[in-house]
């Protein structure tokens, strides 16, 4: 039996950490585990491609990884989806960084 005095509290503070990005990826990124999922199959039907063209084996099927992915693209934290949609909210990050009304508050 395991004493659990001997036990290192390290091991507890590893384990919760374990548990919340677990949580995390359940309830806050749902979409991830179908994205890893589309991925394998993408790694997979390549792979058969690759040695069905290198073999000549006259093996045939689809090649996934040219089709878009077909889970949902948000960004946590109101973060922009695109690099135009970045800029412009940056150039007015700067405009009102730079304004009266900032720089006398």
């Amino acid at each position: 039996m395991i004493d659990l005095k001997k036990v290192d509290y390290r091991h507890y503070i590893c384990i919760s950490i374990t548990i919340i990005f677990l949580l995390l990826s359940i309830f806050y990124f749902k979409y991830g585990m179908a994205r890893i999922g589309e991925s394998l199959y993408d790694l997979i039907s390549c792979s058969i491609y690759y040695v069905s063209e290198l073999f000549d084996l006259g093996l045939s099927g689809d090649l996934s990884i040219n089709e878009l992915t077909k889970q949902p693209f948000v960004l946590p934290f109101n973060l922009p989806n695109t690099w135009e949609e970045f800029v412009i909210l940056w150039n007015k990050y700067w405009e009102l960084f730079i304004s009266k009304e900032n720089l006398e508050e």
